[in-house]
């Protein structure tokens, strides 16, 4: 699973006893959590001491002393155990200069974080049967396979309880009810500067590269009690976790309250938090009006320059740019921290309330790719037909040649419904044909990777760009067709040629020939027949020396200026005979062509 932690981004002037910053990680064991604290300068720390509460239960006031388990100059880390799942926890460290908790304290630094409790279906939002069977929506949030025997009654009873049960006993054979989850981060800290952060490094995405993209899909709970909150993405996280570049979108509701923007780009750095100059310089360049309940689609896009780091950010369209510089001169004041190098992790951040994640992908772009802005379109289903393009794929057919493409990033996906990739092979109807192109029309959800077309058929890659079923062709709303043009035979066609005299007899000339298909090679044709036999043709008969080197089809010239025939003249020999009589003579008839 993630990593989840709690980072407090505040303060200045650090003494050497002052506690500045928690981080708090929760184990796979979901009983313990691994705290980590910094503080101003470990070596002049004796001890450290701790208090824990549960969420709505006072401090006492007691501190107990922390078991070091490692430590660094900048921080150390202690284990708590005994922790219950489901249950939220508040926490304070405070460090001491002599040893058993004694001599003096430095500020004392509070923290607040929840240990995950195990579901069944994970942060369920919806239920529903598998498209094969039906479309009726079930209530709930278990995932279970119902037999539709009645052995193990008492046990199904038990289990989902007597309606469910009976509920089960009428349900076909095998019918699995699929679960359809978010990933959810939550944070209840009232502290402003407080992240729930969840990490994960990927080895497809490299680190010395120039162009990357990084996205996910998220939306905040709808909420009339609390509707202050906010959450993103993260990128080049170190790690800890406490090093990336966060991407920050708030509720116009938590923005309004903490007199900040809806859209942020932050640069955390060892936890101190630093917000980036951004295009967003009036009103109409920034982003505004974020809700809960609505789908909120981001989309990053950076470059890493020697000395800077560029991001274009787009939240549902909408671009928002900033530009971290290698600080000098008077800027090393505002933030004297250096550009962050790139790394393979990627976050989900929440700040505040709770945030839902649909995926998070990153991948590597080419130049090209950086420039064009077809990575962002929002209109192309869950992931733009680039980032499929990129993502997918290991030699796929596109317009007819081979791609060599290769994966270059990864996909992160949170539903249960496994993405599909479907081979479509089918023969025209009409054969030979001129394809173009496969289409899915206005599915939007349903995306052509790659396909090869023949004069014949057609073999079609479609994948699946949603989280759930879709229909590739339900013959009223979505299709799915090859468009191209094909051969068909054509009818009589007819041509008169009125340039003869009115007097002469016309006579039809008829060619039955499926190769003539228009009505200029029709006419063309006309043309020729006149043309040829308006000429009255010559027929002569030769006896010759013998040639057994003719034969019927040879194009000859006879000259005879005494029947005006000359070297234009040219025959085509339609008869030829030889005779042996004292002598080799050859008998030739031929017509003028």
């Amino acid at each position: 699973m993630p990593y989840a932690m709690q980072i407090d981004g505040g303060g200045n002037g650090i003494a050497d006893l002052d506690v500045y910053w928690i981080f708090s990680a929760v184990q796979e064991n979901k009983t313990s959590a691994e705290i980590q604290v910094f503080v101003g300068n470990t070596a002049s720390v004796g001890s450290y001491g701790y208090e824990l509460a549960e969420l709505g239960y006072p401090y006492t006031g007691v501190y107990i002393p922390a078991t070091i388990t490692s430590s660094t100059a900048e921080y150390v880390k202690f284990n708590l155990t005994l922790l219950i799942p489901g249950k939220t926890y508040r926490l304070k460290v405070r460090a001491y200069s002599g040893a058993g908790l004694t001599g003096t304290y430095g500020l004392t630094q509070f923290t607040e974080f929840s240990v995950p409790k195990t579901s069944t279906a994970a942060s369920i939002l919806d239920t529903f049967k598998k498209k094969e069977h039906s479309t009726e929506v079930f209530e709930g949030s278990t995932t279970e396979v119902v037999p539709s025997s009645v052995e193990e009654t008492d046990e199904l009873t038990k289990k989902l309880g007597a309606v469910q049960a009976l509920e089960a006993l009428n349900t076909p054979k095998d019918i699995e009810r699929t679960t359809k989850s978010l990933f959810k981060l939550s944070n209840n800290s009232k502290n402003k500067d407080s992240y729930s952060v969840a990490y994960k490094s990927y080895s497809a995405l490299l680190t010395d590269k120039t162009y990357y993209a990084f996205g996910t899909s998220l939306f905040f709970k709808a909420s009339n009690t609390n509707p202050n909150q906010a959450g993103g993405l993260a990128f080049f996280v170190d790690n800890s976790g406490q090093t990336g570049y966060f991407i920050q979108v708030s509720t116009s509701a938590n923005a309004a309250v903490n007199s900040s923007k809806e859209f942020k780009i932050l640069k955390m750095s060892k936890g101190r938090t630093t917000q980036l100059p951004d295009s967003q310089t009036g009103s109409a360049k920034s982003l505004g009006g974020v809700f809960g309940g609505k789908t909120y689609k981001i989309d990053v896009r950076v470059k890493v320059n020697a000395n800077s780091v560029e991001i274009n950010c787009y939240v549902n369209g909408f671009k928002i740019t900033a530009v971290d510089v290698n600080p000098s001169g008077s800027a090393s004041t505002t933030d004297p921290s250096q550009k962050l190098s790139a790394t393979n992790k990627v976050a989900m951040i929440c700040n505040t309330g709770t945030v839902y994640f649909d995926y998070v992908y990153g991948l590597h772009l080419t130049e090209n790719q950086y420039d064009q802005e077809q990575l962002f379109n929002i209109y192309n289903g869950q992931y733009s037909e680039a980032a499929i393009s990129f993502l997918y794929g290991n030699k796929t057919l596109e317009n007819n040649t081979l791609s060599n493409s290769f994966s270059n990033g990864f996909i992160e996906e949170f539903g249960a419904v496994a993405r599909e990739l479907r081979v479509l092979k089918t023969k025209y109807t009409s054969r030979p044909a001129f394809p173009l192109y496969a289409s899915t029309g206005i599915n939007a959800f349903a995306q052509i990777l790659g396909q090869r077309l023949t004069s014949f058929g057609a073999e079609v890659y479609v994948i699946n760009n949603s989280g759930t079923y879709i229909p590739l062709d339900d013959s009223e709303f979505y299709s799915f067709y090859i468009l191209g043009k094909y051969i068909s035979q054509s009818g009589v066609l007819e041509y008169v040629d009125n340039s003869a005299s009115e007097y002469s007899t016309q006579e039809p000339v008829i060619f039955e020939s499926k190769w003539i298909q228009k009505q200029s090679d029709v006419v063309n044709l006309a043309n020729w027949i006149k043309d040829i036999w308006s000429n009255k043709q010559t027929i002569i008969n030769l006896e010759v020396f013998g040639n057994p080197l003719l034969s019927v089809g040879d194009v000859i010239t006879a000259t005879y200026p005494y029947n005006n025939l000359s070297t234009s003249d040219k025959f085509v020999i339609t008869n030829i005979s030889h005779e042996f009589r004292e002598g080799l003579r050859t008998t030739i008839t031929a017509r003028t062509l």
